[in-house]
């Protein structure tokens, strides 16, 4: 299995669609915390507006992928249309993912660019156009489609400098970052961590937190209480999740999660069910 999917695994893509159509005018969208925005502009002029930042002016068939939950307008001009499909992702930070992390902002692609765009491009506008039975369905599997194309791409092209993904795409940790993902459980120390990869302790922490910006342990101790959390969120039980996340005991487990997400796992769990 190969690394983004391994991962994807654990934090599953949820995109949806919210217009499709030919647009014309000034429209507005919101800072919402963990949503990003997908813009696909088949035809026409339209220019990006996001405050502090240089206007953007798009003039032939591109994406725009905005992973800062940032707000922003898309203008056109007057008498002017543009043929859109625009959506939202979850960004999964509420799951405690990092797959974003380092990524730009703000991307506009072209199909010059990114000519993989072009075919997927044609499905979502055909799709969006027929207003038949699934349509909604298969646009939105065609958006989580297109969010793998992308992040092949930006690792493709070294657009990532820092976080999950730039290790996920690295030849020395990816193969690492598997195994942590698939084996939480295990009695992983950092020694270990660099012995796969055939570095000593000192030289793999340094390269570690320089490659994703947090220490081997932080960003371990992160996946393992994030999966408790999705553990629980699935109705396993309490005295199973240690185990299954590389925790000696129900306590031990307690009072880690308690200090990440201010709230136990037994609290946690009861709220669930009210």
């Amino acid at each position: 299995m190969d690394t983004l999917t391994n991962f994807l695994d654990r934090y599953h893509l949820r995109t949806s669609m919210f217009y499709a159509g030919n647009f014309c005018g000034r429209s507005h969208y919101k800072s919402t915390a963990g949503v990003g925005h997908i813009h696909f502009v088949e035809s026409g002029n339209i220019e990006l507006k996001m405050p502090g930042k240089k206007t953007i002016t798009i003039k032939e068939p591109s994406v725009i992928f905005l992973t800062s939950s940032e707000e922003h307008n898309l203008n056109t001009k007057p008498h002017d249309s543009v043929h859109l499909v625009c959506g939202t992702i979850d960004l999964g930070l509420q799951e405690g993912s990092q797959l974003f992390k380092g990524m730009p902002d703000c991307l506009v692609l072209s199909l010059v660019e990114f000519p993989e765009l072009k075919d997927i491009m044609s499905l979502l506008f055909a799709e969006a156009g027929k207003n038949k039975l699934g349509a909604g369905k298969a646009i939105n599997s065609l958006l989580e489609y297109f969010v793998i194309l992308l992040l092949r791409h930006v690792t493709d092209h070294e657009l990532v400098g820092q976080g999950v993904l730039a290790a996920l795409g690295n030849k020395e940790l990816g193969q690492l970052m598997v195994k942590l993902h698939q084996s939480p459980n295990e009695n992983w120390t950092v020694q270990s961590m660099g012995q796969e990869i055939g570095m000593s302790r000192t030289k793999f922490s340094n390269y570690f937190k320089h490659c994703l910006g947090e220490t081997p342990l932080q960003y371990l101790t992160h996946w393992r209480l994030n999966l408790a959390r999705q553990l629980i969120d699935q109705g396993c039980s309490l005295k199973l999740i240690p185990g299954k996340v590389g925790y000696a005991s129900e306590l031990a487990l307690s009072r880690a999660y308690q200090k990440k997400f201010n709230i136990t796992p037994a609290t946690y769990r009861y709220s669930l069910r009210r």
